[in-house]
């Protein structure tokens, strides 16, 4: 955020406190000099407005007017900041802010500490930064001038952002905006909606970031103040290239741009350049972006001041096998000891990738480590943490993680035993590579899950632990609170409270470890951390094989009871990984399903498993932790050995049991809680009705029984799709295409076979078909009493119809209350509090989902775990109908015959597959969570 023009608007005000001091013509030329330099600034034109200023200046010094001496001290301090030239406006504001005390005027001494406070900020003393802004903030609420106030608590939240403590930014920024809105300034609200914008993308919120950044955009277009509209194009840009979405990104850096060029600003026109090129490096654009970052530099150059290294070019010359220069250059950029957490973590992540790339594994292992570590720290600050690992800066800070997995896999695959240091994570360099890979898997579901078994569930541990731990939890917690005070006391204070911080850390890590082992269902509660793979409740027959994607190679762990046996590398970088899944699962999602390709299928399975499953017997069962796009790939469809046709093929599935799980962590988490109680069988919901026109809901009005209708494709629910990929939009088009969900009577049969299979009358609040299959009578059953719940409808992606971002379930349209619309989605779901073993989702793309950073497919499979179920089926592309029905009734057929959920899944697959050979048809349906 730019805050001189706050400054000077404040001090044009101010001014009329020297306007009668003097009524020589000497006074009036000072006056008129400030007003052009205020008017010169307003429109970025920096250097006329320090003419003006200095020679405004200089009249005041002749007439002593100590407050016009002042005001132009603080304008032309502000001026310089704006240029990059912090340590001079430093310098002037020091001189203003002395005088303003010597004539005790503290509204004119708040807003000096204000800009000093700003300053130190952009030098990255955030210490003194907050020292400067809190006793402005006191000044002010004394004065009780309410836009005042919103300012100051608009420049702590700035600091705190910057600190990394996001959720003591928005408070400060959301209090901010409140007082702005009441004041009614547009400018301020503008600032505020901004600031929050950024707060959001950091977090990787960026829907929200998006709904705030174009709110200030509006705003500002309409006040039409150049340097603050191509600040708003510059972050909505920011936002489009975090969502993927470059052409848009490139389109709004740009414009900012050409703004920052005709104010010519060179501080701001290095930054957009930068911008632009960090773009082109995403796509592999490498000699424009060089040309971008290089022009960058001279525009900072011609700022006077001396930069200390460009992170943009590190990244290119990682990018491009330039492991030297980088490293270089990351000399001179070592942080200090109050630098923020988000550089830290970009440095060391960039060191430990240069490093790994000159061959350097073991010291690249210590930099992600500590890129890690702050990371760690930094999300435990976060209450929302759904995008945190994919937010950040260039990359996201998954970087680090997957660096850390990388380097630990590699240096175990050549023979490496043990590192002390990570000893804490696994008993060797195999284990704790697992661990890593773990702690970019789920874990805000593992959270979540941990959190509402504890409102149900209590564990104990004797009296002298528990004293133990709460008085290690209650130091810790008395450390947070010094820790602010501890930042603005300086190095040293800083350092020694940090030492205490680690060995209380360091004590109750070794606790938790020695909990895990004795009870670990109080730490699967209270602590769901990842686990080493040596403390995984696996049993004797079950193999686990995770999974962990890199740039540059995969990995896979071949987890047993006791620990990790083998660790394989897969010689395959993530992109061509990613084009080969890609390809596999194309037929199936456009339905053409003769082009499956046998080769692909066995080339997936000579990659992802054929090692793995070395020494593998055919009655143990597999238990896939998958990374990445691999969460899409039914890997039961890859092909063993080739046949003369698709019939003839040897699949995986033909000879193992294969379950999914989001990671290990949620399989520990789910065999520790404790078993629970369910009232009734089976709830089931299918064939809803979707419009009024449709002649089964006139005949049920007329309290008639429906008659037969051939056709009922023209009661279909319609809705307009946007034209945006799935997973790249966050608003809808208008000008979309139509989209149609048609009814789907066979799904009754469904239904209405499974409940006499399972002996419940198919009535509600049990079973609800036709009319009663609406979002109104759901929510009236209360589902947390049932061990199994079936939805048999269609079900689809976020963007197929408009005003919904998120997967959804389509229930029916009619007789719905007005607060219910008829979907069930992915956000409600994971409001739920389930009970149940088994959720089964006989619609269509119930396992697609948005891909989060560090967190998984984003899909109802991950939501219904939240809500509390053991095991959900969900599809992988879209289920045909009549071979899905017959699916389903022999899935429950060996469900109710005794059969373990896998091994139910495994044969109703084999038995559809002997009718319908294609795996289009029967490797739809996959099975999460315990088999």
């Amino acid at each position: 955020m730019r805050r001189g023009l706050v400054c000077i608007l404040v001090l044009l005000a101010l001014s009329l406190g020297f306007l009668g001091t003097a009524l020589s013509q000497s006074n009036e030329e000072a006056i008129r000099l400030y007003d052009q330099g205020v008017k010169a600034y307003k429109y970025g034109r920096y250097q006329e407005a320090l003419k003006y200023f200095n020679r405004s200046l200089e009249i005041c010094r002749e007439l002593n007017i100590p407050q016009g001496i002042a005001v132009n001290l603080n304008n032309i301090g502000t001026v310089y900041d704006s240029l990059g030239q912090h340590e001079k406006a430093l310098s002037y504001y020091e001189g203003a802010l002395k005088i303003y005390r010597e004539l005790d005027m503290p509204k004119d001494i708040a807003t000096c500490l204000n800009n000093i406070g700003e300053v130190y900020r952009s030098l990255g003393q955030y210490e003194k930064a907050l020292s400067y802004h809190e006793e402005a903030l006191k000044i002010k609420k004394e004065l009780n001038i309410p836009k005042d106030i919103a300012t100051c608590l608009n420049n702590i939240g700035e600091v705190y952002r910057f600190l990394g403590k996001y959720e003591k930014a928005l408070s400060y920024h959301e209090e901010a905006l409140r007082i702005r809105r009441e004041v009614k300034i547009p400018e301020y609200i503008a600032r505020s909606l901004n600031n929050i914008g950024e707060v959001y993308r950091f977090l990787g919120k960026y829907e929200k970031a998006l709904s705030y950044h174009e709110e200030a955009f509006k705003i500002r277009r309409e006040l039409n103040i150049p340097q603050d509209i191509a600040m708003s194009l510059n972050n909505i840009g920011e936002v489009y290239r975090s969502l993927g979405q470059y052409e848009k990104a490139l389109s709004y850096y740009e414009g900012a741009l050409n703004i920052y060029r005709k104010l010519k600003i060179p501080r701001d026109i290095a930054m957009r350049l930068n911008n632009i090129g960090t773009v082109y490096l995403t796509q592999k654009r490498y000699k424009e972006a060089e040309i971008k970052f290089l022009e960058a530099e001279k525009e900072e150059g011609k700022t006077g001041i001396k930069w200390t290294g460009n992170p943009f070019l590190v990244e290119l010359y990682i990018a491009t096998g330039r492991h030297k220069p980088a490293l270089e250059l990351l000399k001179e950029m070592t942080p200090g000891w109050n630098t923020d957490d988000s550089y830290r973590i970009q440095f060391h992540t960039q060191h430990g990738l240069a490093l790994k790339g000159s061959g350097l594994l073991k010291p690249a292992s210590k930099e992600f480590f500590k890129a890690v570590s702050i990371s760690e720290e930094m999300r435990q600050r976060v209450k929302e943490r759904g995008g945190f690992f994919g937010a950040g800066y260039y990359g996201g800070r998954i970087r680090a993680y997957r660096g850390l997995v990388s380097t630990l896999s590699e240096r175990a695959i050549m023979g490496e035993k043990v590192d002390k240091e990570f000893s804490p994570y696994g008993k060797d360099i195999s284990s704790n590579a697992f661990y890593f890979s773990e702690a970019i898997k789920a874990r805000t579901l593992i959270e979540a899950m941990a959190e509402s078994a504890r409102k149900s569930q209590r564990v104990e541990i004797p009296e002298e632990l528990r004293e133990k731990e709460q008085s290690i939890l209650n130091q810790l917690s008395a450390i947070d609170s010094q820790w602010d005070d501890a930042y603005k006391r300086g190095e040293d204070v800083l350092r020694r409270l940090k030492e205490r911080k680690d060995g209380l850390n360091t004590e109750l890590n070794n606790l938790i470890t020695g909990l895990r082992q004795k009870y670990p269902r109080y730490t699967a509660l209270n602590y769901p951390k990842p686990i080493p793979p040596e403390e995984l409740p696996l049993k004797e027959d079950e193999v686990l094989l995770e999974y962990a994607l890199d740039d540059n190679a995969g990995y896979v762990f071949v987890v047993r009871k006791g620990g990790v046996k083998r660790l394989i590398k897969i010689p395959f970088s993530k992109e061509a990984l990613e084009a080969k899944v890609k390809a596999f699962i194309e037929p199936m999602n456009t339905k053409q399903i003769e082009k499956f390709s046998v080769k692909e299928a066995k080339g997936l399975y000579d990659l992802l498993l054929r090692e793995a499953l070395n020494g593998i017997k055919a009655d143990e069962k597999i238990i896939i932790v998958p990374d990445g796009i691999l969460g899409l790939l039914p890997f039961d469809a890859l092909v063993i050995k080739e046949g003369s046709g698709v019939k003839d093929n040897l699949y995986v599935g033909d000879r193992y049991n294969i379950t999914y799980y989001q990671s290990a962590t949620v399989l520990a988490l789910q065999r520790n809680l404790k078993e629970r109680k369910t009232e009734r069988l089976l709830f089931a919901l299918g064939n809803p009705i979707y419009t009024k026109e449709d002649p089964r809901y006139i005949a049920w009005k007329d309290n008639k029984k429906a008659t037969i209708v051939v056709n009922l494709d023209k009661y279909s629910f319609r809705g307009i799709a946007i034209k945006a990929k799935w997973g790249k939009t966050t608003e809808a088009d208008t000008t979309g295409k139509e989209v149609e969900f048609p009814p789907l009577p066979e799904t009754e049969i469904e239904v209405r076979e499974i409940s006499k299979m399972m002996n419940v009358n198919p009535q509600p609040p049990d079973v609800l078909l036709s009319v009663r299959a609406n979002e109104t009578e759901l929510i009236k059953t209360g589902l947390e009493r049932y061990k199994y719940i079936h939805f048999a409808t269609h079900a689809s992606l976020p963007g197929m119809i408009q005003g919904l971002n998120e997967p959804f379930i389509l229930l029916g349209q009619v007789e719905n209350e007005s607060k219910d619309d008829g979907f069930l989605t992915l956000s409600e779901v994971l409001d739920l509090r389930l009970n149940a073993d088994i959720v089964v989702l006989s619609a269509c793309v119930t396992g697609v989902g948005r891909e989060v950073e560090g967190e998984g497919v984003a899909n109802f499979a991950r939501a219904f775990q939240h809500a509390g179920v053991k095991s959900v089926v969900v599809s992988l592309w879209e289920v045909a109908s009549d071979p899905a029905v017959e699916y389903m009734k022999k899935f429950y057929g060996y469900l109710k015959a005794g059969k373990g959920r896998g091994e139910a899944m495994r044969l109703a697959k084999n038995e559809i597959k002997a009718k319908y050979p294609n795996p289009f048809y029967w490797a739809v349906f996959i099975l999460h969570g315990e088999g």
